[in-house]
Parts: structure tokens; sequence; C-alpha cells
């Protein structure tokens, strides 16, 4: 999986950034900005407010989000690095889904996630680790992402609960 740190606030572009790398279709996430900036999907900060923001910039990019159930342990059926992970607490963030790893004798399971604020001024490229507790604390949303959205037109433009703004 590729590693694209945040260096501001466009946690949801960056994880957009990584899957689109992964997949041989690698756009920057100053190229994913702009392109939903023009749609008022984010700012100019590539922040991205919520989640139907996230869903239109992913039909945008040709991509279908599926919202999925939390579960926990995560299923070995989303293993496929295409698991989004939305968290609201503290704040309105996004890591992408690695792997899960079983509990051993005197510790608990835990989730291993990209996540671009993860050591982010550091010159090193890893995953977070997450503690099952923690993640469940989360209060986690997941959504699947796969290829084939239904194209995007003009005529379907995010008008947004949350206008971006500048």
């Amino acid at each position: 999986m590729t590693v694209v740190k945040n260096h501001g606030d466009y946690c949801v572009l960056a994880c957009l950034e990584s899957f689109l790398a992964d997949h041989g279709r690698r756009r920057s996430w100053e190229q994913i900005r702009d392109l939903l900036e023009s749609q008022n999907i984010c700012n100019h900060a590539g922040t991205v407010h919520n989640l139907e923001a996230f869903e239109a910039g992913c039909r945008l990019l040709g991509l279908h989000p599926k919202k999925i159930p939390f579960h926990f342990p995560v299923r070995e059926e989303f293993w496929d690095e295409s698991l989004f992970v939305f968290s609201t607490q503290p704040g309105f963030h996004c890591v992408r889904f690695y792997d899960y790893l079983e509990p051993t004798e005197g510790q608990p399971a835990k989730v291993l996630v990209m996540d671009p604020d993860w050591k982010k001024d550091a010159n090193v490229q890893e995953f977070k680790v997450i503690d099952g507790g923690q993640f469940q604390e989360m209060n986690p949303t997941f959504y699947r992402l796969k290829f084939g959205a239904v194209p995007y037109s003009l005529d379907m433009r995010y008008e947004g609960i949350l206008k971006a703004t500048s």
C-alpha cells in the first residue's frame, strides 16, 4: 500500500491518492483537489468536510463508494486494501485499512492503517498500529471503494450540505 502523508488538511485526498496509485492510476492530491474543488466537493486546502462530499468525489473520480456496516474484527474479504475508515472523534478523519493482527497472549488485537497524519513530519513510510479497543471507540464508518462508478456528468453536480470554502 502506498503511504501518502498529509501536510495540511487533506487526509481524504491523501487516501484517495494512495488508493489510485495502488491501482496504477496515479493522481496527486493536488490534481484530485483541483478536480473536486471545481465541483465544490472540497476547498482549496483539500479539505473534504463530510461523507456525502467523499461519496460525490469518488463518483467524480470514477469510483464506486459502498458504505459497509461496521464490524470488528474486520472480515478478510475487506483485506484487499479497498476499505476506507472514517472517524469523527476527535474530528473528521480518513485512513485506509491495511491489516488486522490477531490478539496474542497479553496483547489485544491490532489494526494497521495507512494514516496520512501518522508521523507525517518524519522521513519514514510506515503504517499506524491501533489497538482493537481504540479502533472500536473511534466509532468508525467504513466505505469500500471499487472502480466503475456511474459516469459523472455536470447534471449530477454535488450541491453539498456544506459548501467548500477557500
